[in-house]
């Protein structure tokens, strides 16, 4: 399937790939169709390019690149959701953090309070906000490292 985007024109996408947002983002309530990119092999963020709208791409990298024992603890109501319910499917769980980037590489930031979580299994996915948690909408993040394609270790992702 081919898409166009506004950053990489058009792009052959597996229809597979495409991970939906049944209510949509906070501030981007109508876009639900997105697939993930990669930015650059030496980058630790990623590109999260709507299907449905070629101007939209949002960059996203994983929390743990910020804070290495992040843990997003979600209500389980919330996570069942986008399908996921049980603690195999809570392991399986990519969590995101959306990352604003600024003229100055050093400002950059990432939304830890309200990641995405992603059921890669049904490729469904949610904005939640971690009410009463510790972290911050705008977490500085000049030190993140590169990894491999975004996923979660035991723990990571807590059901609640």
């Amino acid at each position: 399937m081919e898409i166009e985007t506004a950053r990489f024109g058009v792009i052959d996408i597996d229809p597979s790939r495409i991970v939906t947002f049944p209510k949509g983002f906070i501030g981007f309530p109508d876009w639900r169709r997105f697939v993930l990119l990669p930015h650059r092999d030496d980058s630790p963020f990623w590109i999260l390019q709507s299907v449905d709208d070629p101007a939209l791409a949002l960059v996203v990298m994983d929390p743990r690149e910020a804070v290495p024992d992040y843990v997003a603890r979600v209500p389980a109501a919330q996570l069942a959701d986008v399908g996921i319910a049980e603690e195999e499917d809570v392991e399986r769980a990519v969590v995101l953090a959306l990352v604003t980037l600024r003229a100055d590489p050093a400002g950059a930031t990432a939304n830890l309070k309200a990641p995405l979580i992603v059921n890669p299994s049904r490729r469904l996915g949610i904005q939640v906000i971690l009410d009463g948690s510790p972290y911050a909408i705008r977490h500085p993040i000049a030190s993140a490292r590169h990894e491999a394609l975004p996923s979660m270790e035991r723990g990571a992702l807590v059901a609640t």
